[in-house]
């Protein structure tokens, strides 16, 4: 009897430190995976409401950039869980140490930063086959693609995937002055 009770105690201690190292690995990992999804949520966001840029007036322009902002009409705003169109924006500001890159939700001018950056980031857009530093246009319009700048590297680069120009329905004149 003796025997089987020093046999099933080094048993069960051998069990539990294998538990306790395994329960340890667990926990490692799951901090890791958390850090290394918090690191790709901003590029995430950006691509989601970049994606669903949409053009609100067939007349005038809803999205303007430069440099080291952007300002537009989403359906798939990151802060917005009911996915209705909002106006965004998303802009490269500056602290000591780094570049961070927030996106403002100007219905509830409400400010998240979602990605920090050694080295200064900066927007471009891609109007018809060049890249430029600004975007702008008299008509409603998107840009086809934007980019995100480091070091003269591309560190993300999404395009909208709907219409980058505005469809009048061949039917609007016969309806008369309409205000959207």
């Amino acid at each position: 009897m003796l025997v089987v009770l020093v046999i099933v105690s080094l048993t069960t201690t051998l069990l539990m430190t294998g538990l306790s190292t395994t329960w340890r690995n667990f926990e490692r990992l799951g901090v890791r995976d958390l850090t290394m999804s918090a690191g790709q949520m901003g590029g995430s966001w950006f691509r989601q409401s970049i994606e669903g840029a949409v053009m609100y007036h067939p007349y005038r322009s809803n999205f303007t950039g430069s440099e080291n902002s952007i300002r537009f009409v989403s359906f798939n705003a990151p802060f917005d869980k009911f996915k209705a169109p909002r106006q965004i924006e998303w802009r490269i500001a500056t602290d000591k140490q780094a570049w961070i890159l927030t996106v403002i939700d100007s219905s509830q001018n409400n400010q998240y930063s979602v990605n920090r950056f050694e080295s200064e980031p900066k927007f471009e857009f891609l109007r018809a086959t060049e890249w430029e530093n600004s975007f702008s246009s008299e008509r409603s319009s998107l840009p086809r693609s934007v980019r995100v700048m480091v070091d003269n590297k591309e560190w993300l680069r999404v395009s909208p995937m709907r219409p980058i120009l505005s469809d009048m329905p061949v039917e609007y004149p016969s309806f008369g002055n309409y205000e959207f």
